[in-house]
C-alpha cells in the first residue's frame, strides 16, 4: 500500500466452466501469464474491432513502483500448483503459458515468441531467446514439453486435461522449437495455448513430485512474481521475478488476504487494509460503488444470466409459452435495479464481445440485430401465451435456484410478477449448491431453469456446443433445454470440425440466433466482470475477462 517513484510504466474445452464448475473458479481466462495485453502476435488469429456497452474506465499511469499492494480474496487457492489450483488469481502471477491474450481475447506471444499452424492436427511453437526460471535457471524445451504432458499424466489428474481431447505428442523439433500433434483436427487447440500451457521447471517438479504445490515445495515457474510465502487457508505474499522476461511490473511485494465474508472486504477496502478485491458482489453493486476511496470497474466479462426450458417436456414443448415467458421479463429493469445498472440486458446467450474480434463493426452490429430481442411486453406476452396451449394461464413453474447466488431471488421476484399478469404463478426455492448440481446434472424433469454461464476462451463455441449440441442433451452434461434439430446439428458439425475459422464462427451465430428464435434459451443480462481498486492506482489499458491473465502486471500508480 506504499509506493516510491522510481520508474516509468507504458501502456499498453468438455467440462470446464466458471459457471457450473467451481473448481476452476476464475481460470476461464486461463491460468497464464504474459508480458502485456498490448502486445502485438504473430500467429493466424486476427480479428475486428467492436463496441461493448460495458467498460470499465480508469485514469491514465503514472510512474513509479508500488512496494506493496494487497488484495483481498473470497478463498484460498488449495495448492500452488498452476494445474491444481482451485482458483487463480494467485497462481496465475507466477506462471506462463506457450501463448496469452490481448485485451479483446486475441491470442498473442507469451512464452512462445510466435507460432504457426501448419496442418490441420500440427502446430509449431517457437519459444523466446533467453527465457528462464525464478531461480535464473534457464528454460529449456524438455521443460516445456515435460509441462505440456503433465496434464495427461493420470499421476498429476489435471483438470486441464480436457483441453487435451485430441492431444497426440509435444516433441522438440529445433533447437527452441516445440511442435504439438494431434490426433485429430481441433480448431480449440489454439485456445488450450493460452489456458493449459503453463511452464514450470522439470527437475524441481519430478525430485518433489509427491508434495509439489504444498507450502514450500511450490512448482518452479517464470512468471512476473515468485511466491515468498504461501497458506492454502489464509493467502500468500509474491514478490517480482528479477529474472521476467517480461517487462517489471510496477508492483514489487504483492499480497494476497483470505476475506471470505463480502462485508469484511468492503470494509477493508474503504479503510485501506487492502487495495483491491476481484471479489464484488453484483447484488450488492449500490452500496459497493458508494466506498468514496475506491473506484470499482466493470468490463466486459462475457458471462450471461439465462433462462432455460425444457423444450422435449410439457408445458415448455410449447414455443408459444416459452416466447410468451421471454416477452415477460423485464431485463432492462433487471439489469438496473438488481444490478444497479452494472449489466447489460441479454439479446440471446451470447455477449458480442465473443465475436468482436472475429466480426467487424457492422457485421457484428447485422449479426446482434438479426438475434430475436423479447424486448419487456406484456401485451405481445399475451399474444402468444393466446396461441399456446395455455391461452388462460393457469400454470404454476416451480424453479429452484442455487443458494450462493442471492441475486438470484431479485430476479425470480421480478419474473413472479410480471408471470402473475399472465396468470402463471411461479415458485422459486433456494437450494443449498451441492443439491441444486446433483439435481441439475441428473437431466431430470428440468423444466424452467436459471443459471448464468461464463467462456473459456473468445469463442462462440464455448456457448453453442455445451448448450445446444445433442451430445450434451444427457445427464451430468449442459444442455438443459435439451434443444437440437437437424439443422442445428449440422451447425454444429461446421463450428466443431471445419478447418475455416470464419465459417465456424458463422455457424456458430447462426445457432445463437436460432435458438434465441425457438426461446430455448433466454439471455436476461450480460454480466461484467468487476474490480474495486483504491483510487490511488489504475489499471493500465483497456480492462476486460481477457486481460485478468496479467492484471498484476497492469497495476500502476494512478496519474493525479
Amino acid at each position: 500500500m506504499t509506493r516510491t517513484a522510481t520508474r516509468s510504466t507504458r501502456s499498453t474445452r468438455t467440462r470446464l466452466f466458471r459457471c457450473l464448475v467451481p473448481l476452476l473458479a476464475v481460470a476461464l481466462a486461463g491460468a497464464c501469464a504474459g508480458k502485456s495485453p498490448s502486445d502485438d502476435g504473430g500467429g493466424d488469429d486476427a480479428g475486428g474491432s467492436g463496441g461493448n456497452e460495458l467498460s470499465a474506465d480508469f485514469p491514465a499511469a503514472a510512474d513509479g513502483d508500488i512496494s506493496s499492494f494487497t488484495v483481498g480474496i473470497a478463498a484460498g487457492q488449495g495448492r500452488y500448483d498452476p494445474l491444481l489450483a482451485t482458483t487463480s488469481v494467485i497462481v496465475i502471477n507466477s506462471y506462463d503459458c506457450l501463448l496469452t491474450w490481448n485485451d479483446k481475447g486475441e491470442l498473442v506471444p507469451g512464452l512462445a515468441e510466435s507460432w504457426e499452424q501448419t496442418s490441420d492436427t500440427t502446430y509449431v511453437y517457437r519459444l523466446r531467446e533467453g527465457l528462464t526460471f525464478w531461480d535464473g535457471s534457464p528454460v529449456t524445451v524438455d521443460d516445456v514439453i515435460f509441462s505440456l504432458k503433465r496434464n495427461v499424466d493420470p499421476a498429476v489428474a489435471s483438470p486441464y486435461g480436457v483441453y487435451y481431447t485430441a492431444f497426440q505428442d509435444v516433441t522438440a523439433t529445433g533447437p527452441n522449437e516445440i511442435t504439438v500433434t494431434l490426433s485429430r483436427p481441433d480448431p480449440y487447440w489454439r485456445y488450450a495455448s493460452a489456458i493449459a500451457t503453463t511452464v514450470i521447471q522439470q527437475e524441481f517438479a519430478v525430485e518433489n513430485a509427491a508434495n509439489l504445490g504444498t507450502p514450500g515445495v511450490i512448482p518452479i515457474g517464470t512468471g512476473p512474481y515468485r511466491p515468498s510465502e504461501y497458506s492454502p487457508a489464509t493467502g500468500a505474499t509474491l514478490v517480482r521475478n528479477e529474472h521476467y522476461w517480461g517487462e517489471q511490473p510496477a508492483i514489487e511485494e504483492l499480497v494476497f488476504s483470505v476475506v471470505p465474508d463480502p462485508e469484511s472486504r468492503r470494509l477493508a477496502l474503504e479503510s485501506g487494509a487492502i487495495d483491491a478485491t476481484w471479489d464484488v458482489p453484483l447484488e450488492q453493486a449500490r452500496l459497493w460503488d458508494q466506498i468514496p476511496n475506491v473506484r470499482i470497474g466493470y468490463g466486459p466479462g462475457g458471462n450471461t444470466k439465462i433462462f432455460s426450458f425444457d423444450v422435449t417436456a410439457p408445458p415448455f414443448d410449447d414455443v408459444h409459452l416459452r416466447r410468451a415467458i421471454a416477452y415477460a421479463i423485464d431485463r432492462e429493469g433487471i439489469a438496473n435495479s438488481v444490478f444497479n445498472g452494472h449489466a447489460e440486458p441479454a439479446r440471446g446467450v451470447v455477449p458480442p464481445e465473443i465475436f468482436e474480434i472475429f466480426f467487424d463493426e457492422q457485421q457484428l452490429a447485422d449479426w446482434y440485430d438479426s438475434v430475436p430481442a423479447y424486448e419487456f411486453d406484456l401485451d405481445k406476452a399475451k399474444e402468444e401465451l393466446a396461441q399456446s396451449a395455455y391461452p388462460d394461464g393457469g400454470l404454476t413453474i416451480e424453479l429452484p435456484f442455487q443458494a450462493s447466488q442471492t441475486v438470484d431471488q431479485d430476479i425470480l421476484a421480478t419474473v413472479q410478477q410480471n408471470l402473475r399478469e399472465l396468470n402463471i404463478e411461479l415458485i422459486y426455492q433456494s437450494m443449498p449448491d451441492t443439491q441444486y448440481f446433483a439435481e441439475l446434472y441428473r437431466h431430470e424433469d428440468l423444466g424452467m431453469q436459471l443459471f448464468y454461464f461464463g467462456p473459456t476462451y473468445p469463442d462462440p463455441f464455448t456457448y453453442t456446443f455445451y448448450l445446444m449440441a445433442e451430445s450434451q442433451a444427457v445427464p451430468n452434461a449442459f444442455n438443459f433445454a435439451n434443444f437440437h434439430s437437424d439443422a442445428s446439428e449440422e451447425l454444429m458439425a461446421i463450428q466443431e470440425t471445419d478447418p475455416d475459422l470464419q465459417a465456424r464462427v458463422e455457424a456458430g451465430a447462426e445457432l445463437v440466433r436460432m435458438a434465441a428464435d425457438d426461446a430455448a434459451y433466454v439471455g436476461i443480462t450480460f454480466l461484467p466482470f468487476p474490480v474495486a481498486l483504491n483510487r490511488e492506482y489504475t489499471i493500465d489499458g483497456d480492462f476486460s475477462i481477457w486481460t485478468f491473465a496479467n492484471w498484476a502486471s497492469r497495476i500502476r500508480i494512478a496519474e493525479s
